[in-house]
């Protein structure tokens, strides 16, 4: 395994070989996070693409003299993507249209990409406006975030075509091993990885990065309680006796299992600073803060929210805090407090209020 050099000397757009069948490829990011790796798997005649950059001209340019040059004599013939996000999501409909090559999504991850993309209808302002009430948001801030909802149609600019789905327990044959893949839930409702048994190399995706954590949010299209599905995805992963993970950011990696053990505690580090907090009842908004800080650029200060919602509701649904509803015009506002507290302020239980 080629794994010693350092990410920031791998070449944006320089295909780096891995292991025999396996390639890195760095694309840029226009963000904080700068870069994405996307992987090729060597198909024999041709190469699979898992996951396809960001939708711009810098990374397009970067596309349009790959195909003239590494990939003139062995193209690409399918496009893999682990999630909808639109870092690996953006130029999938782009190298689709210019390749004529299949797009291969989750069915769940699709139809939330599916959704998201409504959102500048009437319903989807619907949706988020009782979204952000519930989060706590009113007023001129609640007017900014709606403004502001449909950032994933103008990163995105297109969606493939005609897609074909990936589930649980496919197998995709490569002259490099079998690729087995493996759903992982919490970051989007069906996120892919990839499993190679035999050589016992995980492409993990955004569900579990070396150096970062993946967001995991409440959305108005979103899972329930992701954050309970996450942390019951990594626990399952864990069992995986996994050598090498490729992450979508960050270098590859061998620390897996202790990984996925600091991920689960830098979560349960989050649920404990939010109890001690809720003495008294906080909505999201109140309790965003704490968490992330002040003065967040605007999509951070929504993934905040959505995060901070995802933490919050998940200790709802393990009991160690309650929720209760304050009516505000486009819906019920969340307010969370801690179950003891609420005990020792109602002892009745029955007199919690509920929502209807």
């Amino acid at each position: 395994m080629n794994v010693n050099k350092k990410m920031e000397a791998i070449e944006f757009g320089k295909p780096h070989e891995i292991c025999a069948g396996l390639y890195l490829l760095r694309m840029p990011l226009p963000f904080r996070l700068n870069h994405i790796n996307l992987y090729l798997l060597d198909d024999g005649d041709s190469w699979i693409l898992v996951d396809s950059g960001m939708n711009n001209d810098q990374v397009k340019a970067i596309w349009s003299k790959l195909i003239l040059t590494f990939f003139k004599e062995k193209p690409i013939s399918k496009v893999v993507l682990t999630h909808l996000h639109p870092d690996h999501i953006g130029l999938s409909a782009w190298l689709q249209n210019i390749l004529d090559i299949p797009v291969y999504i989750s069915e769940l991850d699709w139809e939330q990409a599916s959704n998201i993309w409504k959102n500048d209808t009437q319903d989807g302002l619907a949706k988020h406006q009782r979204l952000y009430t519930q989060f706590g948001v009113g007023g001129g801030e609640l007017d900014f975030l709606l403004e502001n909802r449909s950032g994933y149609k103008k990163l995105v600019k297109a969606l493939p075509k005609n897609v074909k789905f990936i589930k649980e327990g496919d197998c995709i044959q490569t002259a490099g091993g079998d690729w087995l893949a493996k759903t992982a839930v919490g970051h989007t409702p069906e996120h892919i990885c990839l499993w190679n048994e035999k050589s016992r190399i995980l492409i993990s995706g955004d569900h579990i990065l070396p150096t970062i954590t993946p967001n995991i949010s409440i959305l108005a299209h979103g899972l329930g309680n992701p954050l309970q599905s996450y942390l019951d995805s990594l626990k399952s992963f864990k069992e995986l006796p996994c050598k090498y993970y490729c992450p979508a950011h960050g270098p590859v990696s061998t620390n897996f299992v202790e990984r996925i053990d600091e991920i689960l505690r830098h979560h349960e580090e989050k649920f404990e600073v939010l109890q001690n907090l809720s003495a008294d009842a906080i909505t999201v908004k109140d309790a965003m803060p704490v968490l992330f800080g002040r003065d967040l650029p605007i999509q951070q200060y929504m993934f905040a929210l959505g995060e901070t919602a995802a933490h919050l509701i998940c200790m709802e649904a393990q009991d160690r805090l309650s929720k209760t509803f304050r009516q505000k015009p486009y819906g019920n506002q969340w307010l969370f407090q801690s179950v003891q507290a609420d005990l020792n302020r109602c002892p009745d239980a029955s007199l919690k209020a509920v929502e209807i």
